[in-house]
């Protein structure tokens, strides 16, 4: 079954499976709960192709410009999980690596030190700061920047629920029908129904979704990157010496 799928295709598909689509059975569970069970559902199968990676699912970017003495900034109200972070200088680009906690001192300290160059550049994500009344994730850039570098995050947005009718879910491949059959397995229990039919099917297609969904791009295997930089040199990486 080809994606994207409507709310209310998948709605039809949930009553139809578990045998309500007379009008007394839309009385017992409505359209408005199908919809929340439905969104509790594909949520699951969200995170279940985030979780495969390969070729990453759903991913997308944002770019902003580096302020000289600024190290934290706010990402999209929509991050759910960073992917790369790469920094641009307008000829050419980095891939920055993370600094970790135990690093923070060293990373002050390298603010005082440092010339500014693109290398020397380093990320890690924060949650959001309720305190200080900030609601979004944020990315905090050490050494403390002094050029306006500009900065690409590539991330996985959080998975927006479905309101209306027409709003749509990209399934892949029919893969949509394991959150399908969760909300005709809840509305079941719900009606204290024997659910052990739908749950065998749904089994079925989660081993499906498990076994592809990490091979999106069928034709080349993911492969191992230098993510410690033991080759850093230009000249190696350049002819994918290290790749």
């Amino acid at each position: 079954m080809a994606a994207p799928q409507t709310l209310d295709d998948m709605r039809t598909r949930v009553r139809e499976l578990a045998n309500m689509e007379t009008q007394a059975a839309s009385g017992f569970v409505t359209d408005a709960e199908l919809a929340r069970r439905l969104n509790e559902a594909l949520k699951g199968l969200y995170d279940m192709l985030v979780e495969a990676r390969g070729q990453e699912y759903y991913v997308k970017d944002t770019t902003f410009n580096l302020v000289s003495g600024v190290n934290d900034y706010l990402l999209p109200a929509d991050f759910y999980e960073g992917a790369s972070v790469v920094a641009s200088n307008g000829s050419w680009s980095y891939q920055l690596r993370t600094w970790e906690m135990q690093e923070l001192a060293a990373m002050k300290s390298l603010s005082a030190q440092t010339s500014g160059a693109i290398y020397s550049l380093r990320y890690r994500y924060k949650g959001p700061d309720i305190s200080g009344g900030i609601s979004d994730n944020r990315i905090t850039i050490y050494p403390t920047p002094t050029t306006a570098f500009t900065i690409t995050v590539w991330y996985i947005p959080a998975m927006t629920e479905l309101v209306l009718g027409t709003d749509t879910f990209n399934g892949v491949n029919g893969w949509e029908q394991w959150a399908v059959l969760t909300a005709a397995i809840d509305i079941l229990n719900k009606e204290e129904s024997d659910t052990a039919a739908l749950m065998t099917e749904r089994a079925m297609v989660e081993a499906r979704i498990r076994k592809l969904a990490g091979n999106q791009d069928a034709g080349r295997a993911s492969r191992i990157t230098d993510v410690r930089g033991d080759w850093p040199t230009w000249q190696f990486w350049r002819n994918n010496w290290n790749a």
